[in-house]
């Protein structure tokens, strides 16, 4: 027990140091410590009788009706409106009410901490308003509630004299009759304090201002086993460790130093230590640094060495492989969890009470999960919104939420922004609480879970799967690299786009097999081939034409003895085609045509010549069938069906004998009596007379050789190309001839013959046959070779991807249209149904708390119908009952110890505007919940100290600046940053803040009214000649008379003619504010319309400075430099502020309070001052001013902007048109496009959005689909999605249809209208930056061939053949796409949102 008790003690003791060290955010208390005065309070005691007793029964009353001295009015005068401002501050910076009627005041020493102090302690309080009299100087005072006895004052006393006050006693003495009656309180006190010695009651009635502040950061609360704090206190002490281990090093480092000086007697080697040394060092080093800027004398050199030794051994260096220092791990509340994108995570898990970007939805994520979460939101990013988010879908799990907003403004939009999504769900914690609104609340909260219906979403839920499914797996499948080819489709649009920009633009039809463009790999290896086969004239007309071209000769060898044949056959068949014709001639035949049939001929000679050697030629005249019949035998003649009597066929024999030469015996008369049947009628086919057939002599020498000559021909036939080869034989005589001689006389083709050869039959094998062909037909000369077998290549490739994926293949652009319009349509319900979603997951909570709570459900029951409700014992209900009625709870970080239970427990806290919270306020806050969740921007400043009291003399001690919470939570919990700038009225300025504070990590989308490049929503006023007095040497010309002119008539110029904007002046100093608002009164009578904006509630008009911009937003500001010259003309390089520490943060939220518009104005101009002089956010200013005075953007020009050749041919398109276009416009829209006056013309211009860019793919379904469209149509864009497939097939429709939009006059001439089907080929350009951009045409383009791979195919035949994996028949792949014909619709493209506002028509129409 010994050991736990002493463990809890250190445990507690750690704590406590740890708090210490934070200091305090808050002056004297004025609850114990008050010493009235007229600066501080006024006194009424002895007002006026009936004014006093009008202002104690609680009715308004007029300061003037309570003191009728002059004298004492004005003094209360001025010190009232010392409260009154006061108190405003407080409530709106602070949340806390400080208004108070302090009735009798308690006075007595006591000792704290050994030493004895007074004690001056208001007894009774009771809650004022202080404001300002609508018509008159005058101030109107309202005692409002029950003033009741103070706690601190019953603490402290009980404390001090340990004897209890009856509070009871005191109250039911003070209002003993119809209204408060504070001297009968006062006097019931004295009569309990009559034993108390030391003690005085004085009764006095004094107006001041008061607020019990508890310490939020009370060490005896707060546990070191809370994840959160435990973590905060370990990278405390971690750093002290560091810093302390740093200090260490650098004054050994010095030691070491002067030890090493030369002639340094004293100095011994290792052994002496040297701290007097050091540190008599140190001291030189010290003054030398203050000497900076001086000139180096001659041990400046020494010097610089010392402070470079200093700052490197200070420099914390990590060693490779060290473990991570206990300072750098994240503390983590939740489950394990990784952030999805949108594209990733399913909608029913989406539950958003608003709408959320990527970088908003990833934190959501984490909170989900339980992650306590740091999250870094420039202003205008998001950040309420966010934590509205968080706080629903926190509420949604059943979880209790506790909202932590010091500045009251930011409390009450949440409340209001929460309540409007989900009634009565959030409730704002008052200093005083009101149980009639919170009975009004929860009934509200009952009747809302009662009503809840469960939404019907699952088809809603099922269309977004779909259409978000088929957007995804579309882009996805434009940019999927497919490891077959090594690219994806939408490269290969690229690079034929790119092919088709070429001069000469390649035109090849030829398309190559699947298999030809795996086996290809690297296409350089073909691409040589081909080059070197064009420059052996392979595909010239020249050798094509030749009778060699194509003949299969490998070497020298083959080509001579090729040669030899032809020139044998060259100089032998005319030889034999004369003894040819001279046989004929003799036998009387026709001569036949080629040299087959001549061998049929001799055949036939030699055959008849036999024959007339057997039979007479007489037996050439008849028929002979009888003779072939009767000479058969039986069995021929049966299968024949001759029937012949046996007297008839020994006739007949007899007959056919007698032909027979005498002397000739014809062992098979009917064999040979057939064949000279068939003889007589081959004969007579050719025969030139009606003679018997006559054979002439030398027949067979002619047959001889004609038979040589015929295995020649066989034989060159072999040589020759097999389209030749195959047809001499059969080729006519005298072509035959001629083909020879050609041979013989083309011999010269046969030198590069072979290795033509060779080539051509490796790129035939190859699969590249048709290639050859294409290219020998076109004659391609070596220089066009690369580009033409990229086109086939990439081609090839497209129709294959294509046609293998079913999402390019059966999607154009009128279908993804709808897809998009669907998904947006779907995802815009889902978003909007959150709300509905939440209000029944509350209804479902609900039911289920008052079936399993139903002790909790009676005393909720008769707290709402009979007793007083409080929030403490709504908390006492139960977290099931309690959560499903008001989960959310909203209150200043200093109200939770008084108006929340000590023990009162939270799922999570939320911390708004976290860095101006002060870590130490909000510790009360942290111990309640293990999730915490900070919100804010460390760049809008950090932690103010305040003052309760108004007394000039009691001012918040300097000490160093508070550590805000967001500043700690940072470096120990999950962070991330909300990336686009939603309220960001200037881009330029946007991106000046960005890069100057931001790390260049937030953006803000471009707007239409920025398009001229300067924009008019930021403004700039230069007043000129503008002088003012000196006010001291330090603060310089704080305000001139000329500028505060200026910024008086701006602003009744802004309440003419933009009076429903609300409006702030702010000033760069309290002089120039002063000086303005004074101004602004005494014009006011001149201006009597202003009245009505002035005394707006809602946002009213304000002057104020950059160090009181908390919570202040507004939909105009004027910010008024203030700074100028002297009466003599000098400008002094002193601004205040701006130019020192924290000017940074003052000149970031002074730039982001506005919504629509700002104007600066100034008197100096950036060539008035030296730059070099003038630092932080004052040289900001001064950029700032200059660039917009200067009317320049201030968007940088983008160093490397995105080309794509597709998007490049459609600005080229549109500005031949007479359009102004911008290529990647601001690293955003791949196309901007307008008219030269379209401001005046009312045509808005075109922000064109590409689904081809890399960019593009980036982005989820969500943010391209719908988030940026919604967001450039609102802001005055018309939106444009433009879809690869229709730009790449059809870019002269969609130019059209682009120009059409912008109402763009249609081409001077049909002549210069292009087939819309083709690309043209046109030098691409580099793109354009939206600084450069020119209306200058580009030069005229040229038609190219390249045409639509997916418009030319059938999808189903094509993934056909890639499921069964044939490949597509070799004629199909070489045919050209054909044209449209001039009746047939082109493919369609996609219309601007709506898409019912761009209707086209075909180009045919037109």
């Amino acid at each position: 027990m010994t050991v736990v008790a002493s463990g809890q003690n250190a445990a507690a003791e750690r704590v406590a140091t740890w708090v210490k060290s934070l200091g305090q955010s808050a002056g004297a208390d004025t609850t114990l410590r008050f010493a009235p005065s007229t600066s501080n309070s006024i006194d009424i005691t002895h007002a006026n009788p009936s004014g006093l007793a009008q202002f104690l029964a609680g009715r308004r009353t007029r300061l003037s009706t309570l003191l009728h001295d002059a004298e004492q009015y004005a003094t209360a005068r001025r010190t009232a409106r010392a409260l009154a401002s006061k108190i405003s501050e407080l409530w709106e910076e602070r949340g806390i009410d400080v208004g108070y009627l302090a009735a009798g005041v308690a006075n007595w020493r006591a000792v704290h901490e050994g030493k004895s102090e007074p004690v001056s302690a208001p007894i009774m309080l009771g809650r004022i308003t202080l404001t300002k009299h609508v018509d008159a100087d005058d101030y109107d005072l309202q005692l409002v509630g029950r003033a009741t006895v103070s706690p601190a004052f019953v603490r402290q006393f009980e404390a001090d004299h340990d004897a209890k006050v009856d509070v009871k006693a005191v109250d039911a003495a003070a209002y003993s009759i119809a209204r408060f009656d504070p001297a009968r309180g006062m006097d019931a006190l004295r009569h309990q304090m009559a034993e108390v010695p030391g003690v005085v009651v004085g009764h006095r009635l004094l107006l001041s201002t008061f607020s019990e502040l508890m310490d939020p950061a009370d060490p005896a609360k707060l546990t070191g086993s809370h994840p959160v704090i435990e973590a905060l206190i370990r990278h405390d002490l971690s750093e002290k460790q560091a810093k302390s281990a740093a200090d260490s090093k650098a004054s050994e480092a010095l030691a070491n130093l002067v030890a090493a000086k030369p002639g340094n007697a004293a100095a011994k080697p290792e052994t002496q230590k040297p701290a007097e040394t050091a540190k008599d060092e140190a001291a030189k080093t010290s003054e030398a640094k203050s000497d900076e800027g001086k000139p180096a004398e001659e041990g400046g050199s020494r010097l610089r060495r010392v402070r470079n030794i200093l700052k490197d051994s200070t420099r914390p260096r990590k060693q490779a492989g060290a473990p991570e220092e206990p300072s750098t791990r994240k503390v983590h509340t939740g489950s394990s969890t990784l952030a999805k994108s949108s594209d990733e995570r399913d909608p029913e898990d989406e539950l958003y009470l608003l709408d959320a970007d990527e970088s908003q939805s990833k934190m959501l994520d984490y909170i989900a999960a339980g992650e306590s979460v740091a999250i870094n939101a420039a202003a205008g990013t998001g950040a309420t919104q966010t934590a509205l988010n968080a706080a629903a879908l926190l509420a949604a799990q059943g979880k209790r939420v506790l909202v932590v907003a010091e500045q009251r403004s930011a409390a009450e939009e949440f409340v209001q922004l929460f309540n409007e999504q989900l009634d009565a769900a959030s409730l704002l914690l008052e200093p005083n609480e009101d149980p009639e609104q919170l009975r009004t609340l929860l009934t509200k909260a009952i009747l809302r879970n009662e009503k809840a219906t469960e939404p019907q979403l699952g088809s809603m839920f099922k269309r977004l799967r779909e259409s978000r499914h088929a957007l995804h797996e579309h882009v996805k499948s434009l940019h999927s690299v497919r490891s077959r080819w090594g690219c994806s489709p939408y490269q290969a649009m690229q690079e034929l786009a790119r092919l088709s920009a070429l001069e000469p633009a390649p035109s090849t039809t030829v398309r190559l097999k699947r298999s030809v463009l795996d086996s290809m790999g690297q296409r350089g290896h073909v691409a040589a081939q081909l080059k070197r086969a064009a420059q052996l004239g392979a595909y010239s007309k020249e050798h094509t034409t030749s009778p060699w071209h194509g003949a299969p000769l490998r070497n020298a060898e083959a080509t001579e003895q090729a040669l030899n044949l032809a020139s044998g056959l060259g100089r032998d068949l005319p030889i034999l085609h004369e003894h040819m014709e001279k046989i004929a001639k003799q036998s009387q035949i026709r001569l036949e045509d080629s040299y087959d049939k001549w061998g049929d001929q001799l055949q036939l000679l030699v055959a008849v010549r036999g024959s007339l050697d057997k039979f007479e030629s007489d037996i050439f005249e008849g028929d002979i069938d009888d003779l072939i019949a009767a000479t058969a035998t039986s069995a021929w003649r049966r299968e024949h069906g001759v029937e012949m009597g046996s007297i008839v066929r020994s006739r007949l024999r007899k007959i056919a004998k007698e032909y027979v030469r005498p002397g000739m015996h014809v062992a098979d008369l009917q064999a040979a009596l057939q064949a000279v049947s068939v003889q007589r009628d081959a004969w007579r086919a050719i025969a030139t007379s009606q003679r018997n057939p006559q054979v002439p002599g030398g027949l067979l020498d002619v047959e001889a050789g004609y038979h040589d000559a015929g295995a020649r021909i066989d034989k060159l036939a072999g040589m020759l190309p097999p389209a030749l080869g195959s047809r001499l034989r059969e080729m006519p005589i005298a072509e035959l001839l001629d083909t020879i001689a050609a041979l013989v006389d083309r011999r010269e083709d046969l030198g590069e013959l072979p290795e033509r050869t060779l080539i051509s039959e490796q790129l035939t094998e190859a699969g590249l046959g048709d290639l050859l062909d294409d290219f020998a037909e076109r004659e391609i000369d070596a220089d066009a070779v690369d580009s033409e077998l990229e086109l086939a290549w990439w081609q090839s490739v497209l129709d294959a991807m294509i046609s293998g994926d079913d999402f390019l293949a059966m999607n154009d652009g009128s279908k993804l249209e709808k897809i998009e319009a669907d998904y947006r349509l779907a995802d815009g319900a889902h978003i909007a149904s959150g709300p509905q979603r939440i209000r029944w997951a509350l209804s479902r909570n609900w039911k289920a708390a008052l079936a399993d709570h139903r002790a909790g459900s009676r005393a909720l029951r008769d707290m709402l119908k009979s007793g007083a409700p409080s929030i403490a014992g709504l908390l006492q209900l139960g977290a099931p009952l309690a959560n499903s009625l008001t989960p959310v709870i909203v209150s200043a970080p200093l109200l939770l110890g008084s108006a929340l239970p000590e023990d009162a427990e939270f799922d999570a806290v939320i911390l708004l505007e976290a860095n101006y919270l002060a870590l130490r306020e909000v510790l009360d806050a942290l111990r309640r919940s293990s999730q915490v969740i900070a919100i804010g921007d460390e760049m809008l400043g950090g932690p103010k100290r305040f003052e309760v009291s108004v007394d000039p003399t009691a001012r918040v001690i300097e000490h160093k600046q508070d550590r805000s919470a967001l500043s700690a939570l940072n470096k120990v919990l999950v962070s991330g940053s909300l990336s686009t700038v939603y309220r960001g009225i200037d881009e330029g300025l946007v991106e000046q803040l960005s890069t100057t504070y931001y790390d260049n990590s937030i953006s803000r989308l471009p707007m239409a009214v920025n398009i001229s490049g300067n924009s008019p929503l930021l403004r700039s006023e230069y007043v000129p000649d503008a002088t003012g007095s000196l006010a001291n040497s330090e603060d310089g010309v704080q305000t001139t008379a000329a500028e505060v002119a200026r910024v008086v008539d701006l602003v009744f110029e802004h309440f003419k003619n933009q009076g429903r904007e609300s409006l702030a002046v702010i000033a760069s100093n309290r002089s120039h504010a002063s000086a303005i608002a004074e101004a602004i009164r005494v014009q006011l009578p001149n201006h009597k319309y202003a009245m009505d904006y002035l005394r707006s509630k809602q946002e009213p008009f304000v002057v104020t400075t950059m160090d009181r911009l908390i919570g202040l937003r507004r939909d105009a500001v004027i910010f008024a430099w203030g700074y100028g010259r002297t009466p003599h003309g000098k400008t002094l390089h002193e601004f205040g502020a701006l130019s020192r520490v924290g000017g940074e943060q003052l000149f970031v939220a002074a730039m982001t309070r506005s919504r629509s518009r700002m104007t600066l104005v100034s008197s100096l101009l950036p060539s008035d001052v030296d730059l070099n002089r003038v630092y932080r956010g004052a040289r900001q200013f001064f950029e700032l001013f200059g660039r917009v005075e200067a009317g320049d953007s201030g968007v940088s020009a983008m160093r490397n902007p995105r080309f794509d050749p597709l998007v490049s041919d459609l600005a080229r398109r549109l500005r031949e048109r007479g359009a102004i276009v911008a290529e990647d416009y601001r690293g955003v829209l791949d196309l901007s496009a307008h008219v030269f006056d379209s401001a005046d013309s009312g045509i808005r211009p075109l922000a064109v959005v590409y689904d081809g860019t890399e960019h593009y793919a980036e982005l989820t379904v969500r943010e391209r689909s719908r988030l940026r469209p919604e967001f450039f149509e609102k802001h005055g864009w018309r939106y444009v999605p433009l879809w690869t497939i229709d730009v790449f097939t059809d870019p002269g429709a969609v130019t059209e249809r682009l120009a059409k939009a912008l109402q763009l006059k249609a081409p001077a001439s049909a002549a210069t209208t292009e087939d819309s089907s083709l690309r043209s080929s046109v030098a691409a350009a580099r793109p354009v930056s939206a600084r450069d951009v020119t209306t200058e045409p580009a030069p005229k383009e040229k038609t190219g061939l390249l045409k639509s791979a997916k418009s030319k195919q059938d999808p189903k035949a094509g993934a056909a053949s890639e499921v069964s994996g044939e490949e597509p028949a070799e004629g199909n792949e070489a045919k050209a796409p054909e044209a449209p014909a001039a009746g047939e619709s082109k493919p369609s493209t996609p219309a601007p949102v709506p898409a019912s506002q761009a209707t086209e028509q075909p180009e045919s129409e037109k």
